[in-house]
Parts: structure tokens; C-alpha cells; sequence
């Protein structure tokens, strides 16, 4: 166990590495490996075609979901227009856990659904938690009631994120927001780009 969170961290650290050359790709490796030799793993770390990516190509290669800079986010225009950027640290920490799947017994949750080979993990998180906030909105839980939402509208119309490449989760809720989003069964899903 502790090899494999030892290696999730290495993972996320050379994505993470800012883009370098030379010696201070040099010293982040040799860094690695010294704490590889320390915890006795064989593990063999070196230079590779990603380690001289820019941050931008590395995202793409990872695929999926792609969050924005601490930059984006304290200049999203939605933040902004609620007010929300300096209210978000005056709230009142959140309970220890949370887990909608039982509240008091019940099940606000749709069913998990099946992306196929298309990475649009993010158009189904937001339906997913559109179609949750319609079940905890209209207080029916359990299967009374099951909004099925179209993923396939939000890959082929929401064109500030990028459809089966992936995209922002911020973006496709504001894409919700604003145009709304028929029944899954009015535009069905495909696991690809349809325009």
C-alpha cells in the first residue's frame, strides 16, 4: 500500500513539474531517485518524451477533465457576479462526511452511467449533479423519481469545452445554466463528437 501511494505521488508530481530543461529536470530526477533508493524500491526513475512537455501538452495526454488555474478561478465571471470569491472562505466548515446516496434513509442519486470510449467524464459529472439537484429541488428521492438528462447534448453543443477531448467542469455547469438540457431521450448518446 504505502509503494502504491508512493507512486500515485510520483505520478501526479512529474504532471505537475513545472516544464524545465537541463539541470533542474536533472535535479528533480535525481531528487526521485534518491527517495526511490531510500524507500528500497526498484523502481527506476528518468527522463522520458513527457518530462520536456509543456503544461499544456501534458494535460492533453491525461485526457478527461481539465481544471482551471487558481487564476481562472478567482476571475470567473460567475464567482464574481455572485459574489461568491470572498464569501467562499466565510462559510461554516462542512460536516466531517456527507453522502447524498442516504439521507435520512434516502437516496437523492441517479444511476451511474456508462461514458464508453468518449473521455466526457466531464459532462457526466455535471448532469449528474444537475440531475441530483432536481431530485433534492423537487424533494423526491429514491427511484419516485429519475431524471435522465442528455450527456450526448452537452459533448456536441457546449463549444467552450471540447466534447469527447474533455473539459471544464465550471464551464459545462454555466453551459447548463444558461441553455438548459433536454431529455436523454430527445438526444441520445453516442460517446462522440455529433455537430
Amino acid at each position: 500500500m504505502k509503494r502504491k501511494c508512493f507512486l500515485i505521488v510520483v505520478m501526479v508530481l512529474l504532471l505537475y513539474v513545472p516544464t524545465a530543461k537541463g539541470s533542474e529536470i536533472n535535479d528533480f530526477l535525481r531528487a526521485l531517485q534518491d527517495s526511490l533508493h531510500k524507500l528500497g524500491d526498484p523502481w527506476i526513475a528518468g527522463e522520458t518524451e513527457i518530462s520536456n512537455l509543456s503544461w499544456e501538452e501534458k494535460q492533453k495526454l491525461c485526457g478527461g477533465v481539465t481544471f482551471p488555474s487558481l487564476k481562472e478561478i478567482a476571475n470567473d465571471p460567475v464567482l464574481r457576479a455572485h459574489n461568491m470569491s470572498g464569501k467562499l472562505s466565510q462559510k461554516t466548515p462542512p460536516p466531517s462526511e456527507w453522502d447524498w446516496r442516504n439521507v435520512d434513509g434516502h437516496d437523492w442519486m441517479t444511476q451511474p452511467k456508462n461514458q464508453g470510449c468518449c473521455r466526457a467524464d466531464w459532462a457526466f459529472s455535471t448532469i449528474g449533479a444537475f440531475e441530483a439537484r432536481l431530485k433534492i429541488i423537487n424533494d423526491i428521492p429514491d427511484d419516485r423519481y429519475n431524471p435522465d438528462l442528455s450527456e450526448q447534448f452537452m459533448v456536441s453543443c457546449d463549444t467552450r469545452n471540447n466534447g469527447c477531448i474533455g473539459g471544464h467542469l465550471h464551464l459545462a455547469a454555466e453551459f447548463v445554466v444558461e441553455t438548459g438540457v433536454p431529455d436523454e431521450a430527445c438526444f441520445p448518446y453516442e460517446a462522440r463528437n455529433l455537430s
